[in-house]
């Protein structure tokens, strides 16, 4: 593919149980948009270095994926072939959509400093990382915090979505149980919203290395600050939001984005019955919006074993949806 065939790369960065999947089905509507659904939690999980330990060494060899490394997946995302095409797609592509969770791109070091008490990011033998100085989620995020050089993450126009904890953390809890995640225990490190703030404030901080690094001859424009919308601003107004994630994102909007076919998603099958409820679904799930002043409401009843994870995780989503460029009409 020569450079003028190059197409746009696109990134939106999720947490788990985000309604992320529903929203990535709008972007396989697009038959000039090649999808690539989770590919970095190869390595993340299951790689040599990998940062995530819930698979031991032998099962992590037999997956096929012990050699890869994030910064090795997204160049091949931004290098399709016609072997990444689904049906009813055409070639060359205008757009490459990526969509996956921002915590997989953290190294295992600040993982750890991160969740010092889980099982998931344990230190390593020859890790000091316990006596170091803990990272800081409050103070600018100036440095590249990811394993993946800026230089390459530069490549990507960069975009979030989030959903409120009182919601993800039960949902994912129930697939830990069903065991339609694959994991054998539930961890709330998993959760991955802090992870998601210190990405953020990394892409939207004007004096990061994010911004003040110029790239390569394949750096994109990149809107600022990040589009940021949220998972009830979604369900509620779907032919609002993806209308003004297409406008904020340089891509143009179509209608045939905001329903589909329910049935099996090939991309979708190494995850089990994980994303069941987005292959039943014909369309955008309706659902009651977030208001600015969330905070001030009554909770929702969360079962009383995940409120402290809610807890956790909800200074994190509070202080993203305060970021939230696509808001209700």
């Amino acid at each position: 593919m020569s450079l003028s065939e190059q197409p746009l790369p696109i990134v939106i960065w999720v947490h788990p149980r985000s309604c992320s999947t529903a929203f990535e089905r709008s972007l396989m509507q697009r038959p000039d948009t090649v999808v690539f659904h989770e590919p970095i939690g190869d390595p993340f999980y299951l790689g040599k270095d990998r940062p995530c330990r819930r698979f031991d060494d032998d099962h992590a060899k037999k997956s096929g994926n012990y050699d890869l490394t994030v910064t090795e997946v997204l160049q091949k995302v931004l290098n399709p072939t016609k072997e990444d095409l689904s049906k009813n797609k055409s070639w060359p592509p205008k757009y490459v959509f990526l969509k996956d969770m921002g915590q997989c791109l953290f190294p295992a070091k600040i993982l750890h400093q991160l969740h010092p008490e889980s099982k998931v990011f344990p230190a390593s033998a020859d890790d000091s990382s316990s006596t170091s100085t803990p990272f800081d989620i409050n103070a600018p995020v100036i440095e590249n915090p990811t394993t993946v050089p800026t230089a390459i993450l530069k490549r990507f126009r960069h975009s979030f979505l989030i959903r409120t904890p009182e919601k993800s953390i039960p949902s994912y809890w129930k697939c830990v149980q069903e065991g339609a995640s694959g994991w054998e225990f539930w961890d709330q490190a998993d959760a991955g919203y802090v992870e998601l703030k210190i990405l953020y404030d990394w892409i939207s901080n004007p004096n990061s290395t994010f911004n003040t690094e110029s790239g390569d001859q394949h750096a994109v424009e990149q809107p600022q600050p990040p589009p940021l919308l949220d998972a009830s601003t979604l369900l509620a107004h779907p032919d609002h939001a993806i209308k003004s994630y297409c406008d904020a994102m340089g891509i143009p909007f179509t209608p045939e984005m905001l329903s589909w076919d329910s049935g099996p998603v090939d991309e979708w099958a190494k995850w089990g019955g994980y994303h069941n409820a987005a292959e039943n679904s014909t369309g955008f799930k309706k659902e009651a919006p977030a208001s600015s002043n969330e905070a001030a409401k009554p909770k929702a009843k969360v079962a009383e074993h995940l409120q402290s994870a809610v807890d956790a995780c909800n200074p994190h989503y509070q202080y993203l949806l305060s970021k939230a460029t696509i808001r209700a009409p």
